[in-house]
């Protein structure tokens, strides 16, 4: 097994793909880059990285360096993605692989034309219990599908003190392509394409500028409904909520991020309570990272390719339009 040398551009998210890479027998995380150095001084003294730059472009132009993950702040995805692919790099996106659908779509057609393997980082399909509900709804343990629905529900207050400098402060986004585009994937990846939204907005944090608080509605290509609710502006104690149900003719699943089960509900099932089905703990990051890691030793196509990365996008990009418009918008399909 050649060794693989990875690196990794953006020192939030990225620290757990750097742990990730090092976990992963032959492969060395060779070189880091941030914008602030010493955020990048002290990852390379923790984790033992030779390298470290404070510009991405100087990553680029090494010739021993096989992948690249691009873990920084969601506007810088689609340059950074486009400049790795021309540099010859295999590359690991985190979500959104874009903030605007034509630089998905760019994404997608580099990715064709360079042959690099090319993966969008949407974590939570690795979940296991995301996984078997999939699963057991595909394997008709609850009849035939007619709805799905799926929630991310966190308290973002604490983002106030982080102060004007944070990224999501500096330069506001859209939360829809921060948080929900995970939902909208899941969704897609039970369901199948979403191809229309109407969606409703709310404001509540003072300190951000941009709604925060979403509920949509979506129709499916083959006609079936669903919803998605992110909901941001809620003070909890819990802090953080993903869920994930399906309906179907004789029962429905539910799984949750937080809880390595999935939640069998049927009338016909025996005694009185829903089934628990227990799945493994594992994490989303590291099962992702590993299955990125085998497509570029075996040339095999990721499970998540930049087509999916762009459709997630494109249902982002029509529902905020939704909200503001105030009626019902067509999703852009995105070919393959």
């Amino acid at each position: 097994m050649d060794p693989l040398r990875a690196a990794v551009i953006g020192l939030g998210i990225g620290r757990r793909h750097i742990q990730a890479y090092q976990a992963l027998p032959g492969v060395e995380v060779a070189a880091v880059v941030d914008a602030d150095s010493n955020a990048l001084i002290n990852a390379q003294r923790e984790f033992g990285i030779a390298h470290g730059f404070t510009d991405y472009r100087q990553l680029l132009e090494r010739a021993d360096i096989d992948l690249v993950s691009i873990c920084t702040p969601d506007r810088l995805h689609a340059g950074q993605a486009l400049a790795a692919l021309d540099a010859g790099k295999h590359v690991l996106c985190e979500k959104p692989l874009a903030t605007r659908s034509e630089d998905a779509i760019a994404i997608v057609h580099k990715a064709h034309a360079t042959g690099r393997t090319f993966m969008v980082c949407h974590n939570y399909r690795f979940m296991p219990q995301f996984a078997r509900l999939r699963q057991l709804a595909q394997a008709g343990e609850v009849g035939e599908l007619f709805y799905a629905g799926s929630s991310y529900i966190q308290d973002l207050y604490f983002m106030e003190a982080l102060g004007p400098d944070y990224w999501r402060l500096k330069d506001p986004q859209d939360f829809y392509l921060g948080g929900a585009i995970h939902n909208v994937d899941l969704l897609r990846w039970v369901m199948g394409e979403i191809v229309e939204v109407h969606a409703y907005a709310t404001h509540v944090m003072p300190f951000y500028p941009i709604d925060d608080n979403y509920v949509t509605n979506v129709r499916f290509a083959d006609g079936r409904i669903g919803q998605l609710l992110l909901i941001l502006g809620a003070r909890l104690k819990d802090k953080f909520l993903v869920e994930l149900e399906v309906y179907g003719a004789e029962g429905a699943l539910k799984a949750t991020l937080q809880q390595p089960a999935v939640i069998l509900n049927r009338d016909r099932a025996p005694g009185d309570q829903p089934q628990t089905i227990a799945t493994p703990s594992a994490n989303g990051h590291e099962q992702t990272i590993a299955h990125f890691v085998e497509c570029v030793r075996r040339g095999e196509e990721p499970a998540i390719t930049a087509v999916d990365g762009a459709r997630a996008v494109a249902v982002c990009e029509a529902a905020i339009r939704s909200a503001r418009e105030g009626k019902p918008v067509h999703v852009e399909p995105i070919p393959a």
